[in-house]
Parts: C-alpha cells; sequence; structure tokens
C-alpha cells in the first residue's frame, strides 16, 4: 500500500494534482515549476481551482504582464488589483457607468474582511483583464487568469450570503454589479446559461430597489448623483438582457424604465453620460416587437405576430434618424481623450451595434419575404435583397479600418465581435445567394470592390484570437464558396490564411 502524503506541494494543490511530498516533488520536477510548501494559516478565502501551469513557472520572476498572486497566502494581495484600476477606469467604466474606481479601491481595501467586498475585486479584476486586452485566445494563460478570479468571485459570494435562511436577502449597488461584472465575462466565454443565470439575479435585485418609486419620492435621502446611478444600473441591466436575447433567445423581462433617460450626474464625465444614453436609445430600438419577432424564427411552436413592410422600414428610419442625431453629437473626439466628445471605445459600441441592429432587421424582413432585388425608390434602400453588400459592407470596413478603431473594437470584448461577425456573415451569404445583384455592377468595378470589402472583414475577423474555430469554419466555408462562384476575383492572401486555421 502506498504511504499517505501528509501535505501536498502548493503547486499540486491547488492544481488538484497527486503529490509525491518529495522537495521537489516528482510533478514539479517533471514541469520545471517551482516547488514550495507553505505554512498553513488561520481562515482565509477558498483555495483556487485550476491554477495554469504558467503562472506557476511565474512565481517569484514578476514576468507576468498582469501578475495573478502566486500562492492561495497571497490571494487577495491589494497591489495586483490596485495596479488594474487604470485600466478599468479606461476599458470598463466608459461602458458601465456605475461602480467607480474609487468604490473598487474602498472595497480592495476591506476585501479580506468582508465577503461582499472581495467578490467585487474578484469579479472587477477579471471584468478589467477581459476588456482591457486587446486579444487573448480562449485557452491561454489570459483566459484562465479571468476563469480564475472569476471562481474566487463566485466562492466570496457564496460567503456572503446569510446562514440563516429566513434573514432578509442582502442587496446593493455593489452585490448587483459583481453579478453583471460575472455575467460579462460568462458572455466572453459563450456560457449564454450562466450569463442568464446571473443576470437574472441582478435583475430580481435591481427590481427590489425599486427605482422607479426612488425617483419620484423627494423624502428620500438619497442624492441626486445616487439616483442617477441607480438609473444607469437598470438600464445596463435592460440593455445586456436585450442583446442576450439576440444571441441566445432567453427572454427579456425588463421593460424600458419609466423616468425614462438616466437623470443628468455632475459626477461622472460628459463624455460616459452622452454615450450611454446613446446606446440606451439604441437598445430602445430593440422594443417588445422586435424581440417577438427575431425569437419565433427559431421557435416553431411560438406564434408569429404580424410583420409589415412598414413595420421594417419604420426600424430602419429609427436608425437613420439615431445616426443623425448621433453625428450631430460627436464633436471634438480625439483617439482616447475626448471631453466632451465621446472616446473611440464609445464610438465603436455605438457604430457597430447600429449596424448590427440594421443587419438584424434585414435578416427578419428577409425572413418573411419583405425584401425585392429592386424595390421602389419610394421604399428604403434597406428593403433591398442586397442592402447588406451595397451599403454595410463599406461602411463597416471604414469603421474598422482604423488602427485605433481595431483596438478598441478588441478592447470591447465578446459583444463587439460577436457583432462584426454577425454582419460579415449575412454580407458573405448576400454575396453568395445572389450573385447577380454585384454582377451587374461589374462595368464600374463595384463588384470587386464588394468582395474587397468583404475579404478585409474576414481577415480582421480572424485577427482576433477571441473568435471561436466554428466561426472561422463557417467564414471559410463561405469564403471557398465565393471563390468558385466569383473566380475572376484575386482572393490575395486568402490561402495563407486559411491554411493557417
Amino acid at each position: 500500500m502506498n504511504q499517505r502524503i501528509q501535505k501536498a506541494c502548493d503547486g499540486c494543490r491547488i492544481r488538484k494534482v497527486k503529490c509525491t511530498g518529495t522537495r521537489p516533488c516528482g510533478q514539479c520536477n517533471h514541469l520545471n515549476l517551482l516547488c514550495k510548501f507553505s505554512v498553513a494559516k488561520g481562515h482565509r478565502l477558498p483555495p483556487v481551482r485550476g491554477r495554469l501551469l504558467a503562472q506557476l513557472r511565474q512565481v517569484g520572476t514578476g514576468a507576468s504582464e498582469l501578475p495573478i498572486p502566486s500562492s492561495v497566502a497571497e490571494q487577495d494581495n491589494s497591489d495586483f488589483f490596485t495596479r488594474l484600476l487604470p485600466d478599468y477606469e479606461r476599458a470598463a467604466y466608459p461602458v458601465n457607468p456605475i461602480i467607480t474606481s474609487n468604490e473598487i479601491a474602498e472595497s480592495i481595501l476591506h476585501m479580506r474582511t468582508d465577503p461582499t467586498h472581495a467578490a467585487l475585486v474578484y469579479a472587477f479584476a477579471a471584468v478589467t483583464i477581459n476588456l482591457g486586452q486587446a486579444s487573448w485566445p480562449l485557452d491561454g494563460e489570459i483566459s484562465a487568469r479571468i476563469r480564475d478570479l472569476m471562481w474566487r468571485s463566485l466562492s466570496a459570494r457564496h460567503q456572503a450570503d446569510p446562514d440563516d435562511a429566513l434573514r432578509e436577502m442582502p442587496n446593493s449597488v455593489r452585490r448587483i454589479m459583481t453579478c453583471i461584472f460575472l455575467e460579462i465575462c460568462m458572455m466572453a466565454f459563450k456560457r449564454y446559461d450562466r450569463s442568464f443565470t446571473l443576470l437574472r439575479e441582478a435583475i430580481s435585485m435591481i427590481q427590489m430597489l425599486c427605482i422607479e418609486r426612488l425617483c419620484s419620492n423627494s423624502n428620500l435621502d438619497l442624492s441626486a448623483p445616487e439616483l442617477a446611478r441607480r438609473q444607469r444600473l437598470y438600464w445596463e441591466a435592460f440593455i445586456h438582457e436585450r442583446f442576450l436575447t439576440m444571441v441566445s433567445n432567453y427572454p427579456s423581462i425588463l421593460p424600458p424604465l419609466r423616468t425614462g433617460m438616466p437623470f443628468e450626474d455632475p459626477t461622472i464625465p460628459l463624455h460616459v453620460h452622452i454615450g450611454f444614453s446613446r446606446i440606451i436609445r439604441l437598445f430602445l430600438i430593440m422594443d417588445d416587437d422586435f424581440l417577438a419577432h427575431w425569437t419565433a424564427q427559431d421557435d416553431p411552436g411560438q406564434a408569429r405576430r404580424e410583420m409589415t413592410a412598414a413595420w421594417i422600414e419604420l426600424k430602419q428610419e429609427e436608425l437613420d434618424d439615431d445616426e443623425t442625431s448621433a453625428a450631430a453629437e460627436t464633436i471634438g473626439i480625439h483617439s482616447g481623450t475626448a471631453v466632451a466628445g465621446l472616446t473611440e471605445l464609445q464610438q465603436a459600441d455605438l457604430d457597430i451595434t447600429r449596424a448590427w441592429l440594421r443587419t438584424a432587421i434585414w435578416q427578419l424582413a428577409m425572413s418573411r419575404c419583405l425584401l425585392s432585388s429592386e424595390p421602389p425608390t419610394s421604399c428604403h434602400e434597406a428593403m433591398s435583397l442586397v442592402f447588406p453588400v451595397r451599403r454595410l459592407s463599406a461602411q463597416l470596413r471604414q469603421l474598422v479600418a482604423r488602427l485605433e478603431f481595431k483596438t478598441s473594437i478588441a478592447m470591447h470584448g465578446f459583444g463587439i465581435l460577436q457583432k462584426i461577425f454577425e454582419i460579415t456573415n449575412t454580407i458573405a451569404d448576400v454575396m453568395a445567394l445572389v450573385p447577380a445583384s454585384i454582377a451587374t455592377e461589374k462595368e464600374e468595378g463595384v463588384e470587386h470592390q464588394r468582395m474587397a470589402d468583404l475579404l478585409f472583414l474576414v481577415k480582421v475577423l480572424f485577427s482576433f484570437e477571441r473568435i471561436d474555430q466554428v466561426q472561422k469554419d463557417i467564414m471559410k466555408m463561405k469564403m471557398e464558396n465565393l471563390k468558385k462562384l466569383i473566380p475572376e476575383f484575386d482572393f490575395e492572401g486568402w490561402s495563407e490564411l486559411s491554411s493557417c486555421l
């Protein structure tokens, strides 16, 4: 019988593998890891599962750009979290303007003694690394760091729950944003089921805050900035829920906030307020009728509401109005340094979301046979079968062609990349299914420009490590089909790119 090992080294214990107990142990010696036996300490937060081998190799080296604390005893190292605050302000807060960096800093101070603060800090670190890195593979080192922090946050959240099942449910903006930060990270891994569960928990707590009643009650002690923040919290959940419905068909339950747009808040930067209000207006176009039409596409048992060409045109006109209004507001834009204008990150979010919504509305019209190869001039241009090719391909290429804009797209995380994929995928479908539509443009050389735009977008998509293999395979198949349909076009660089997939 094998002798029982009394104590495993830190690396084997964290990775949940059998340790030989020697110094160095067999596992660490084989993997060239630093073998360390930490002295047992008192009460602390739960140990971490799934530690990266790469992280263990970095113990004591300081080689990691965004170092995760390298042992259980160091897991609440405040310096690590404090160093993430500038990235949070730059990449996360402008599109999630609820919890300020000062509040995060306060939670870092209290995370050792309060699991609610600890849960928020771990979730903040996960979402900051997620959104703050220009690109990262789903199976690489950064991915594992994010998963590790998510697990710690979930564990701390469990500790923060009351021991007595009949005690009042604790509720706060911190607890709600912990759920939303974790939901954002789950979306990055396309775990829609977990995203939905976390978001519903956040929505339940938001509904218990009774925000509409608070806004109409002048006798409450809440300040005007705090009321505005809670309005933004409501709208944040509203936006996330509607996007999740679009990508997963899970139902949305939050109606638009009856008090309207968030109140102006002098405590947040003006461009943050403008950008956040703009994205709310875009998602308000996705009303209940829109979502019902969308989810009915994949649910044969769902009763289909009547959809008319007039409704399709109305939705496209709403997007036209939003685009015109946005152009009037986005003055003084400078890459990342706007004062009253929007930053590149915010502009990327707005412009690509608008193009994505146009594509979704076009797809709805296509599903009900409401489009025409040559619609009357009195109709909106989006009633054309080739609208994605004639307008959206060139427009999207212009948006992503700028280097700074591409960086902003990558830093925005899963949502923007998913939208770009959906638009590009639709453009490829149109070019394959309606080749005659672009063949009529040969004399002016426009046909080759359409293909050049599409090839550019596909190359951009493939440059992001977070595009998964299924999406790459889909685009590869469609591009190979287009090569056969349009043999005269020079697919420059495509063979080399596709061979690496």
